[in-house]
């Protein structure tokens, strides 16, 4: 009886017939080729690499409550040394991080507070914290202040021409605490920005007090209500050389009107009030059916709205019939 003997596996021809039919298949290669891209951003991701942050960011705890950590306090350190993953460590920053400074039973006056790897806030379990420099930081106390500052809104941004902006800020002072050398610095207190772009009406919003300064250590209260008012600007223009014209002439008559031309002076919005010229503006006089002689006071009939006649010159003008 004759034997089946199995033929030994071939590598080559196994990866050529594969190759063949991927090159039959389009859709195959673009999934294999996704699936090589995908496995190499993972490699690339996943490897250890160390990197160094610098001027990582000091919190100080544990203070006392009658004390404050001045502004002259150290309140970065020079570097903080990392490992992990690539892709982890490439999504941090160095405000990610916390070196945290404990001022536990500290008083007041200088203190040196020494660092180590536990003082550190890390935000990333895959990412660990190898070195920290300096070891040590330098913090001042000093004994807690209390003062009542002005506070001003701070804006951005700008209205459309020809409108004016105001602001009343509710309370106008507030409480802050902090260290008695915080107010040779800090005099008043500003909110968070409010952005006037495109604003053409009052409005009413609460916003929170900017920390401008590390160490202050309460505000009281700490946002703020802020009323901005959206006004459109009222200006006075002069026009001059406005021609007067009769309103009832006198049929078979010639009138005169001395002064011809007048100067008006307007007030109103900006941008209705800067458009208009002499030439635009109506301004009439009237002579009474009875008299052949009279002193009118001008009139324009064609004021647009929301504009006013603040004056004439000169403010009468003679009208008269010769020969009569």
């Amino acid at each position: 009886m004759e034997s089946t003997r199995k033929k030994p596996w071939n590598v080559r021809s196994t990866l050529q017939a594969a190759a063949a039919g991927l090159v039959a298949d389009p859709l195959a290669k673009i999934v294999c080729l996704a699936l090589a891209v995908m496995l190499w951003m993972y490699i690339v991701g996943s490897a250890e690499i160390q990197f160094e942050f610098r001027d990582v960011p000091v919190d100080y705890i544990d203070v006392a409550p009658d004390l404050a950590v001045s502004e002259d306090s150290q309140r970065h350190i020079t570097l903080l040394r990392v490992s992990g993953p690539k892709a982890s460590i490439q999504a941090l920053d160095p405000t990610d991080f916390k070196v945290m400074a404990s001022l536990a039973g500290k008083r007041k006056g200088e203190k040196w507070v020494v660092l180590s790897l536990e003082n550190v806030f890390n935000p990333r379990p895959d990412v660990k914290v190898e070195r920290i420099e300096p070891g040590s930081v330098r913090a001042f106390l000093e004994e807690v202040e209390g003062r009542r500052l002005p506070v001003s809104a701070r804006l951005q941004g700008e209205v459309p021409p020809g409108f004016r902006v105001n602001t009343k800020v509710r309370p106008e002072a507030v409480m802050v605490l902090g260290p008695s050398s915080l107010f040779l610095r800090l005099t008043e207190m500003s909110t968070e920005t409010i952005d006037l772009t495109g604003r053409k009406a009052t409005f009413d919003v609460k916003v929170n007090l900017q920390r401008e300064m590390r160490s202050i250590r309460k505000i009281d209260p700490e946002s703020v209500e802020v009323l901005v008012e959206i006004d459109e600007n009222v200006i006075e223009k002069l026009l001059e050389g406005v021609r007067v014209e009769l309103l009832n002439p006198v049929p078979g008559r010639v009138v005169q009107i001395k002064p011809e031309q007048v100067s008006v002076k307007l007030r109103g919005p900006q941008n209705v009030v800067d458009r208009l010229d002499a030439a635009q503006l109506r301004v009439e006089v009237e002579l009474p059916a009875d008299k052949s002689f009279h002193l009118a006071v001008p009139r324009a009939l064609n004021v647009p709205e929301r504009v006013e006649i603040v004056s004439y010159e000169p403010a009468l003008v003679r009208v008269s019939v010769p020969g009569q």
